[in-house]
């Protein structure tokens, strides 16, 4: 088997890679956190690298990078924290990296100073889900919907509207 017949197989017929939460959430942090004291998008949670290598030793810093994931948004407010996930696709996941950002926030250099504001969870999905609704709210998580109208080719595309 060649090379080029085994990178189609290992990949599959997979399309092109398209930055559609990152436009999401650039676009939300611009027309819904404009009152924000502080805003930024892809914000690497927890610990400084430094950090983790002094708290693990030994373990190779490639290996740690797991344990200060990228949070979509972060929007301080003057009365909250928020820590924003987006989804298109797998938002069952999303809920759980919430949950695990809301540990590595109480840690993260940057937000120290903002800390005796609560923090506040937030699931963007494109569309509403009633059961995702009540799951989100059984765990504290705000659940809210965002569909910009340059959402709806590329949901067509992936086939999850008609």
């Amino acid at each position: 088997m060649s090379s080029f017949e085994w990178r189609n197989l290992r990949k599959g017929n997979r399309r092109p890679y398209r930055m559609v939460e990152r436009r999401m959430v650039l676009e939300y942090l611009v027309t819904r956190c404009t009152n924000a004291i502080y805003r930024t998008a892809h914000k690497r949670l927890g610990p400084t690298s430094k950090q983790l290598q002094a708290m693990h030793p030994g373990i190779p810093h490639g290996a740690l990078r797991v344990y200060n994931p990228y949070v979509d948004a972060v929007c301080v407010f003057e009365d909250r924290i928020e820590l924003i996930e987006f989804k298109v696709h797998d938002p069952m996941k999303g809920i759980s990296q919430l949950e695990f950002y809301r540990i590595l926030a109480y840690k993260d250099p940057d937000l120290q100073k903002f800390l005796p504001r609560p923090i506040v969870l937030k699931l963007v999905y494109w569309r509403h889900d009633e059961n995702l609704e009540a799951l989100c709210k059984a765990k504290g998580i705000v659940f809210e919907v965002y569909h910009p109208p340059w959402l709806d080719p590329i949901l067509r595309e992936y086939g999850y509207i008609p």
